[in-house]
This record gives C-alpha cells, structure tokens and sequence, in this order.
C-alpha cells in the first residue's frame, strides 16, 4: 500500500501527516503525531500544502509537490499534472514538455535542493 500524507507550513514551521479541510471551514490542517502517538492539529497555509510522490531522492528524503530537485546539471520543479495524466512531473520553464521519474530519471538520482516556498530563487535563473 502506498503511503499518502501531505505536508504544510504554519509560519517558517513545516508539518507533516494527514490533510484534513472540513467543507464550510476557512482553515486547512495538518494532522501530525508524534512517536508517543499523540495528535496534533497545526492550521497551515493552503498555498504551501504538498503531497508526497512515494519517492525518496539521493539521500533518502521524502520528496514533495513543490520541492526543487537537482539531476546532473538541471534544476526541476515537482509538480502534480492532473489534467492530463494524473501524475507528479517535474517542470523547467525553457522545457516544452513535462518529464517524469523514471523517464527521464529516477528520484534516487536527484537531490532535493530547496522548495518553492523557502527558496523560490532557486528557479530564478530556469527562464
């Protein structure tokens, strides 16, 4: 089975577990327990929630939509592409098409770099 759980900043604080969006209610969270199974509910940023691609990068870390991976020389940004095949991409802008992992290259070759919300300038230079 694969695992689903999201990721979310509230303030300069990532939290990471179960996404939880009542209908009718302003605010989205992310329901995180710790080691003693104890529940914590953060409220987060709508604009900084990222699900988990079930992938790992070169050092082991979980890679999440809206991280920023570097392969060799490139620098990609992980997206979810739901229109057309309801898949994570990653994305340059002077590239006319999306790649996928496992196409173009696998995860445990990429490092995670940043994301797009700490450090959207690592993309500055991808026009």
């Amino acid at each position: 089975m694969r695992e689903i759980k999201f990721r979310g900043r509230q303030g300069n604080t990532w939290h990471f577990g179960d996404l939880n969006h009542t209908i009718g209610l302003p605010e989205v969270r992310i329901d995180e327990v710790d080691l003693k199974g104890t529940w914590t509910l953060h409220r987060v940023n709508q604009d900084t929630i990222g699900q988990f691609t079930g992938l790992k990068d070169s050092s082991g870390r979980d890679i999440y939509e809206g991280d920023i991976v570097q392969y060799k020389d490139f620098i990609y940004q992980v997206v979810y592409e739901g229109k057309r095949f309801a898949s994570f991409g990653l994305r340059r802008k002077q590239d006319a098409y999306m790649h996928y992992f496992g196409e173009a290259m696998e995860a445990c070759d990429c490092e995670i770099i940043g994301n797009v919300h700490d450090s959207p300038e690592l993309l500055e230079g991808e026009d």
